[in-house]
């Protein structure tokens, strides 16, 4: 096993509720083909059995260190908390239902080994429905520097768990801005491009699970809402207020987007009774999702624009 000194990966990530997909996440990291790893893990006061499933892997490899919450912390904070505790040089994040590829680790240390100028990697995905289906919709490409950052302005077009980062610069700015329940990543990427750049590997390393049968309106919107808050270059929340005032001003619009963003998935990806019935008891009068709505009789129609989608934007 790997000695606990001279580490130079931390692998970070955060559960809540994951016992479904979880032993395959905690695996795909564990089978890398780079091994100088530390894999440190917080589960989130679950309440299925994602806690026991934590500790038997805990007690078979010693490269898993586990901390357990008594109270609800959410996302950010758990990372924050790991990411100073974390002995590794590099930070590569982990989601608790996608999957990493065996040569992600490799892949990510050998570029950022190699482009010093780089403090934080992003890599090409597959889309994997509940069942682990894959939908390869993201194309190759080739970005330059300047691209990314101006791709990065307007959406992310990776996920938050496929990211490899230098630790001592990513806390040079402060690391995750805790005032921020959702949408860190975006938060982040818009500090770090301010003073560093952002690079992108331009390979299929991790598997992005699509659970969007999952996700309420409610939170979606929310969602949104703080990512909006975090590409005005918002420093900080410094009240609650703000985000509610913020929310109320930019919630119709918004509001739409949102379902129309989890429709839309659901469709291609879950349950398409179950979208069609949120559209038409939401009562909300959008020509969007009544042509969504009649877009979901014709599924393959849909795929096709799906992919001309991310053909041009990316994500």
């Amino acid at each position: 096993m790997v000695q606990k000194i001279n580490i130079k990966v931390s692998v970070i990530m955060s559960v809540y509720n994951s016992s479904k997909y979880l032993k395959e996440a905690i695996e795909s990291i564990l089978n890398q083909t780079f091994k100088n790893f530390e894999f440190l893990i917080i589960d989130d006061n679950s309440t299925d059995d994602s806690c026991l499933i934590l500790r038997e892997y805990a007690k078979k490899d010693n490269r898993i260190r586990l901390f357990c919450n008594v109270k609800n912390q959410g996302l950010t904070k758990n990372l924050q908390k790991l990411l100073k505790i974390a002995k590794g040089k590099y930070i590569a994040r982990q989601d608790s239902d996608d999957v990493s590829f065996k040569n992600r680790l490799t892949s990510q240390v050998s570029y950022l080994d190699a482009h010093p100028e780089i403090i934080l990697v992003g890599t090409r995905f597959i889309y994997l429905d509940k069942f682990g289906k894959e939908y390869n919709y993201v194309p190759s490409r080739n970005l330059t520097i300047q691209k990314i950052k101006n791709m990065i302005k307007k959406r992310n077009f990776f996920p938050h768990g496929s990211i490899m980062f230098r630790k001592k610069e990513i806390l040079s700015i402060g690391g995750y801005n805790t005032d921020f329940k959702y949408s860190q990543d975006t938060e982040i990427y818009q500090r770090v491009i301010k003073k560093y750049n952002i690079g992108y590997l331009d390979q299929i390393l991790y598997g992005w699970r699509i659970l969007f049968n999952n996700i309420s309106t409610k939170k979606s919107l929310e969602q949104k809402m703080y990512e909006k808050l975090a590409r005005t270059r918002r420093e900080k929340i410094k009240k609650k207020q703000d985000v509610l005032k913020f929310i109320k001003n930019t919630a119709k619009k918004d509001y739409v987007n949102s379902l129309f963003y989890i429709t839309f998935n659901m469709i291609l990806f879950g349950n398409v009774k179950k979208a069609r019935h949120i559209i038409v008891v939401s009562k909300i009068y959008s020509l969007k999702l009544y042509l969504l709505y009649f877009l979901s009789f014709f599924k393959s129609l849909l795929v096709c624009l799906f992919k001309i989608r991310n053909k041009y934007l990316l994500i």
